[in-house]
């Protein structure tokens, strides 16, 4: 008889357990997350250097898609944030919510034997960044002969890409310009400019710092913000459209009221 009573309360505990294994796969078949974990999913992230990450931005295989924007994605590669474009990783070095901008400095300049970048900035096809007031580009020449020139503009020796047959040369530029020819390539590189830019040239700027300091892109609009914040909220994505999460569970379209819901 005990034996019995024991065979069948293992039964039973088998049959609980399977149940439990049931519905949970079937939660996560359906994509339902329980919403205090949700919570917890968008909180503020880091690669383990750089800047906190959080919405617009969210972190590629952490969990949490839905607490950013697709053109937001950030990758985590040897403890530094990286902005992917189709033309290479970029570190970003910091973020600002309040100015809603981002500082990016290209991956293959850090630590750099020779400062002459292979690499051109591309914004991504309806990218929601754009390039800031202090914006400018040095312009690197590879592979020139005797008959190259920048109209209007100084150009400086880049001695480390340069040899006995062939040159390499930098221009600053702050506006577009025409290029004469008489080069194998040419690569556009963003950096920021400070101050008055009309008697500003390679010959008075260091361009490998430059390089160093990166350039800056700004978004705008981004619908929840610091106002979610602020209250105690984080943002995510729902159904397309940003909302602020609060901790009590609850979602609002901007912030959390401070006690009850908004």
């Amino acid at each position: 008889m005990r034996l019995h009573k024991l065979l069948y309360l293992e039964k039973k505990h088998i049959q609980i357990s399977i149940l439990i294994i049931f519905f949970t796969l079937q939660l996560v078949k359906s994509g339902t997350v329980p919403e205090e974990s949700r919570y917890e999913d968008c909180k503020p992230r880091n690669c383990g250097s750089g800047p906190d990450i959080s919405y617009p931005f969210y972190v590629q295989g952490a969990g949490g898609d839905f607490c950013g924007e697709p053109a937001f994605e950030i990758v985590c590669m040897d403890n530094k944030p990286m902005h992917w474009t189709s033309s290479g990783p970029y570190i970003i070095k910091n973020i600002s919510y309040e100015n809603q901008s981002i500082l990016l400095v290209a991956a293959e300049l850090v630590n750099a034997p020779c400062f002459a970048p292979s690499q051109r900035f591309a914004f991504a096809h309806n990218s929601p960044f754009k390039f800031t007031s202090k914006h400018a580009d040095l312009l690197f020449s590879y592979g020139c002969n005797k008959s190259f020139a920048v109209f209007g503009f100084e150009t400086s020796l880049v001695s480390c890409a340069s040899n006995s047959s062939y040159k390499s040369f930098v221009a600053l530029l702050p506006k577009a310009v025409k290029i004469n020819d008489g080069c194998i390539s040419d690569v556009f590189v963003p950096v920021d400019l400070e101050g008055d830019r009309s008697n500003q040239t390679i010959k008075n700027v260091d361009y490998v710092q430059l390089l160093k300091n990166g350039f800056t892109l700004e978004w705008h609009g981004r619908g929840c913000g610091n106002f979610c914040t602020e209250s105690g909220g984080r943002c995510r994505q729902e159904n397309g459209v940003a909302v602020c999460y609060c901790p009590d569970g609850t979602t609002h379209p901007t912030k959390c009221k401070q006690g009850n819901l908004i």
